[in-house]
């Protein structure tokens, strides 16, 4: 062979090798590009997890701190104590139910409390009016008495100065009589 089938040759093998480097660099970007959005998307489902166990541990917490500031506002509770969680089979949806169920059952106990605490408010407001009532009652009576105790003054009064007015006139005619009388 000569030199320039040899050089002819040599070109293009190298040409070759550059076309197969890039086509390799091509796949490999392809590859790379493949597990780069295979790695996102396994990445972003793991902080969409994260973000919703994180929501729902956050719903848990404000439940539980509701509950706990209701019972101590409204019942005068002492601050119910924070519990660990216990390993359970359960799922994360189902745990939820199960704190909702409670704390709706907690709802239920604080309205009956309430509810009580109106009825027996009532009760007593009730008393008070009839305790009111019934003093009202004493005080008019008393205001009665004490206007006919006036109105017996005063007709006594009157039933004192008609008789001295009456004795006095007797006496004026009594006078009258031994003056003209003479």
């Amino acid at each position: 062979m000569n030199r320039d089938e040899l050089f002819n040759q040599y070109q293009s093998y190298i040409l070759n090798l550059v076309s197969l480097t890039s086509g390799a660099d091509a796949s490999s970007r392809s590859v790379d590009d493949g597990e780069r959005s295979e790695a996102s998307g396994v990445e972003k489902e793991y902080t969409d997890r994260m973000s919703r166990l994180q929501a729902i541990k956050n719903a848990a917490t404000k439940q539980y701190e509701s509950v706990r500031e209701t019972c101590m506002a409204i019942l005068g509770l002492r601050r119910p104590v924070a519990q660990r969680s216990v390993y359970t089979t359960a799922t994360v949806d189902e745990c939820i139910k199960i704190q909702e169920q409670y704390a709706q059952r907690i709802q239920n106990l604080i309205a009956a409390v309430k509810q009580k605490a109106i009825e027996e408010k009532k009760k007593k407001q009730q008393e008070e009016n009839a305790m009111r009532a019934i003093a009202e009652q004493r005080k008019a009576e008393e205001e009665r008495r004490r206007q006919a105790a006036i109105l017996e003054e005063e007709k006594r009064k009157k039933t004192a100065i008609a008789e001295e007015n009456r004795r006095q006139g007797e006496q004026l005619l009594e006078e009258m009589k031994r003056k003209y009388k003479k």
